[in-house]
């Protein structure tokens, strides 16, 4: 039996995990802020109809591409094994680059087909930002193949940079289109296209990105990647799902859209942060399962929770008491959210965040199939709430809540079982 002593992990290691989830957090808070910015131009710069396309391109955009986080956990899993192993790992990301290109290939093709109905149903009748969105999709998706490699190799700096590097550009792009006088969301589009195309191209010599795909033995790996990409696509359901739905129901004024896009935007710097905090701990907890050292993984699945938790509460403090001011510094004193609309956002975001990080969890595990079925059932439900009897608003507001604390709740049954499984183990 291990002393307390022992059972404690080593202050290095510790330190390590706090500072990696510092820098890789600076990189999403500048992309975060970058987002800010681009909105705040937007919505000065843009006509309140034309901004309001913007905003669901954006979430549409961000959908799109997001859906290839699959394949950042998925590539960053093998690549730690590779490494502890001592074997080469760029085999895998090329197996795994060719899978990535034949899902951006079916998605490019799925919107190009989509892209008449988009540009006059959705997009305010701008066709060529309708035509941007492949090109958004395919750099998002090697961008998620670069952070991939980067977690698995340990390099967070690299993955640090291309946040940072996307986040600057991004708004600083913004700022020039509006300064021209490009009064249109097609010129906003292209910068947001832009400063994606520079993000990679800045890190490319610390995370190499550009391997050849191979198509060969990818099949092995289509089954954990659609049980995984369950998951991601539910969870950027449940981030800006609400958006476009709110946005296709015309039941609410412009200024009301564009607030509750905006306050979503404000609401989501913890869920920004979880991919920071959730990165650090799928590659700690990955080397801690593939070395057997599962009191380790359970210390600090239980810390970084505990951080999220606190971290979490706070932020619900802070945007019941300063969200409306906020909103109203990022848009303009015509878009306003009643103060509980801000609170229910900010609990939702905190939940996301919880849940995000059990996903590290269950990640490392190789639990594919089981992250799967948690955010399906997510998804279930919030696909179930808009049918209930209340305003849209109130419905687009409580279909994330409640699909994430069905996510975080039906995570922690699993996590709860594989720990009465490893205690039998040891007992036996």
């Amino acid at each position: 039996m291990m002393s307390a002593e022992q059972s404690e992990p080593p202050p290095s290691q510790t330190s390590r995990i706090g500072r990696s989830t510092l820098l890789l957090g600076a990189g999403l808070g500048v992309t975060g802020l970058g987002t800010l910015l681009t909105m705040a131009i937007g919505a000065r710069a843009l006509p309140s109809r034309e901004y309001g396309a913007f905003v669901t391109w954006w979430a549409l955009a961000t959908f799109c591409g997001t859906i290839f986080a699959v394949f950042e956990i998925y590539v960053a899993r093998h690549v730690v094994t590779a490494v502890g192993e001592g074997r080469a790992f760029q085999p895998s990301v090329a197996t795994l680059s060719g899978s990535a290109w034949l899902v951006a290939a079916g998605t490019s093709g799925a919107l190009l087909v989509s892209s008449l109905w988009l540009a006059h149903h959705v997009f305010d009748g701008n066709i060529a930002a309708t035509l941007l969105l492949p090109v958004f999709v395919s750099l998002a998706m090697l961008q998620c193949l670069q952070r991939g490699v980067g977690i698995g190799r340990g390099t967070f700096g690299g993955n640090a940079s291309q946040g940072m590097t996307d986040g600057i550009l991004r708004a600083l792009f913004a700022g020039l289109v509006a300064l021209s006088g490009k009064h249109s969301m097609n010129w906003f589009a292209a910068a947001a296209c832009a400063s994606s195309a520079c993000s990679l191209l800045v890190v490319h010599r610390v995370v190499p990105v550009w391997v050849r795909p191979r198509l060969s033995g990818t099949r092995v790996h289509w089954m954990p990647l659609m049980q995984l990409s369950t998951g991601i696509i539910s969870a950027m359901l449940l981030l800006n799902g609400s958006i476009v739905w709110l946005s296709a129901s015309s039941s609410v004024s412009t200024y009301t859209l564009g607030a509750f896009a905006g306050a979503i935007t404000l609401s989501q710097v913890p869920a920004q942060f979880a991919s920071a905090v959730a990165s650090t701990a799928l590659s700690n907890l990955s080397i801690a399962i593939d070395s057997g050292k599962f009191d380790d993984f359970r210390r600090l699945r239980n810390k970084m929770l505990r951080w999220c938790a606190v971290g979490g509460g706070l932020f619900v403090a802070a945007f019941a008491l300063f969200g409306q001011l906020a909103l109203s510094i990022y848009l303009g004193s015509n878009y306003q959210l009643p103060r509980v609309d801000l609170i229910v956002l900010g609990v939702t975001s905190m939940v996301m965040l919880l849940a995000l990080v059990q996903q590290a969890a269950l990640s490392a595990q190789r639990q594919w199939r089981q992250i799967s079925v948690s955010w399906g059932l997510g998804c279930l439900g919030f696909t179930a709430t808009f049918f209930l009897p209340f305003e849209p608003l109130t419905r687009a507001l409580l279909a994330p809540l409640l699909a994430a604390l069905i996510v975080l709740v039906t995570m922690a049954v699993v996590q709860a079982t594989e720990n009465r499984k490893w205690s039998r183990e040891t007992l036996g």
